[in-house]
């Protein structure tokens, strides 16, 4: 359990620390140099993207996470399971990207009337989506490796910096909301290339077709299994992005910002909680290869147990201050007040059911 409590510790570190960037940047930033309306243009992109990329993954992500350890070789390039399965969700990408552009009459049609700005920025989404997808999959390989820590930074840190930054040019003048959005693009961007460095820095940056990928398990197993994530990871985003994007079709995207600048105000809740999953998973996966049901008990029950009392603590702390964050922020955005209290029950739930 010694590298498991290393490395969530110094992952709750870094998660804290990009929390706070997050806070400055769309409890501060955000509300105060752009429009309700920008604000909300930008999460609602951001929200698409995400469940465009994880459709578009075709449960490659997941592969790795449960798999990797049938097909750790260092000496043969771990099998080439890293390459097949960005191979994999480049093709899952290009399907999805034809499906994207084929329903664009209805996307146009679903918000048109209430959210025009997003009809004019749609195609931005697809490099945005890209970007992401391909981050997800080396993130997956790397906590595969147990390298949980610096793909935290880059997605928890660097990303969140890069993004203040970006803030701060449009700010003072430097570029207008269009580049902006091209920035923040570019920040994504950022973040996969620095993670395919570090990869190549701790010498696991194998990209090489290798064919004994499809003797180590069944094809047949690693397809269905892929398959069933599909549906799962694809619902699990419309879930959590659904009510963002009825918003935005529903009212504006006006309150998709006010709505998701509450919403994020409650994403502290879960940092211990993220900072334990990222390491807990791969061990999860090795328990299951052995069989060891025992020590995957003990493990679930633990992470439930600190998710329960680091989450109560910082709930409790959030509502007792409610009045001081909302300080903060124009006034319009004190309409989201009970989107915080119900929200936040919802994640205190997630929390204690731990990573099951």
């Amino acid at each position: 359990m010694g590298i498991i409590q290393r490395q969530s510790a110094l992952n709750t570190i870094v998660s804290t620390i990009g929390v706070a960037f997050g806070y400055v940047n769309i409890v501060l930033l955000f509300p105060n140099f752009f429009t309700a309306s920008e604000v909300g243009l930008v999460r609602a992109m951001t929200f698409i993207a995400a469940i465009y990329a994880q459709s578009s993954a075709l449960g490659s992500t997941q592969i790795i996470l449960k798999y990797f350890p049938y097909y750790k070789d260092r000496e043969n390039q771990h099998q080439g399971i890293f390459f097949w399965s960005l191979i994999l969700s480049f093709i899952g990408f290009i399907l999805f990207s034809v499906l994207f552009v084929l329903l664009q009459p209805v996307i146009v049609d679903y918000f048109l009337v209430k959210s025009p700005l997003l009809i004019e920025y749609l195609y931005y989404i697809i490099p945005l989506a890209f970007f992401t997808l391909m981050f997800n999959v080396i993130e997956a390989y790397l906590r595969s490796l147990k390298k949980t820590v610096v793909p935290s930074i880059f997605r928890e840190l660097l990303n969140r910096v890069l993004i203040s930054l970006c803030i701060a040019l449009f700010a003072f003048g430097f570029v207008d909301f269009k580049q902006f959005v091209q920035l923040y693009i570019g920040v994504v961007l950022a973040v996969f290339i620095s993670s395919i460095l570090y990869s190549v820095h701790i010498k696991e940056f194998f990209f090489k077709p290798i064919m004994s990928f499809f003797h180590v398990y069944k094809l047949v197993e690693l397809i269905r299994y892929g398959i069933y994530f599909v549906f799962s990871n694809t619902t699990t985003m419309i879930t959590t992005y659904v009510d963002s994007l009825m918003i935005a079709a529903m009212l504006g995207l006006r309150e998709v910002g006010i709505y998701t600048t509450a919403y994020f105000i409650t994403s502290v809740i879960m940092v211990p909680g993220r900072a334990l999953y990222k390491i807990t998973y791969p061990f999860v996966a090795e328990y299951w290869k052995s069989e060891d049901l025992k020590s995957m008990g003990i493990l679930y029950k633990k992470v439930a147990m600190n998710n329960l009392i680091f989450g109560l603590i910082i709930f409790i702390g959030i509502w007792i201050n409610i009045d001081n964050i909302f300080a903060l922020v124009p006034s319009e955005y004190s309409e989201g007040v009970w989107v915080i209290f119900f929200i936040g029950i919802g994640r205190m739930m997630d929390m204690v059911t731990g990573i099951n």
